[in-house]
């Protein structure tokens, strides 16, 4: 019975001029906490809601939950809400179980340690974690991607630009 009311969609509403920001989470207090945490430290993952967080001061922002659910049905009704309200806030519009199958460029994930940590993603893990791990975690794009960058690459050859 705990999880039921602690799992649900909310929003985070900005008094000011009314936009938000809509998300999911099977613990929304912790995820409450968790987003001002990280507003409050500039280090939020959603960067129009950092921007208005920064511009309209963290008093004029305020977490509210929509609707508790079942933990099956959270994407459900966040698209639905997402879908009606077009929330200002949110980068991405369509609604997924978790972040996590979600695979960023490597110029997003650098741009992110950058601004995160204040160094590069290679001197982040080789600090942390050694050479040897930076090599797989940096790993690999597809054989298909590696050949599109190959062709990509062989036809802006600098060699061959007039100027």
């Amino acid at each position: 019975m705990r999880n039921k009311l602690n799992c649900g969609i909310y929003r985070i509403y900005n008094k000011l001029n009314g936009d938000f920001y809509i998300g999911q989470s099977i613990r929304l207090f912790a995820r409450r906490d968790s987003h001002f945490y990280d507003l409050k430290r500039n280090k939020s993952s959603s960067i129009h809601l950092q921007s208005a967080w920064n511009k309209y001061g963290g008093e004029n922002f305020i977490f509210e939950i929509l609707l508790f659910c079942d933990p099956n049905d959270l994407t459900y009704y966040e698209q639905l809400l997402v879908d009606n309200w077009n929330p200002k806030y949110n980068i991405c519009k369509e609604c997924v179980d978790s972040r996590k199958g979600l695979r960023k460029k490597n110029s997003t994930i650098e741009k992110i340690y950058l601004k995160r940590f204040n160094r590069s993603y290679e001197n982040y893990c080789v600090t942390t974690f050694g050479k040897s791990l930076y090599k797989i975690l940096s790993s690999p794009e597809t054989e298909e991607e590696q050949k599109t960058k190959e062709k990509y690459y062989s036809f802006f050859n600098d060699d061959e630009l007039e100027i």
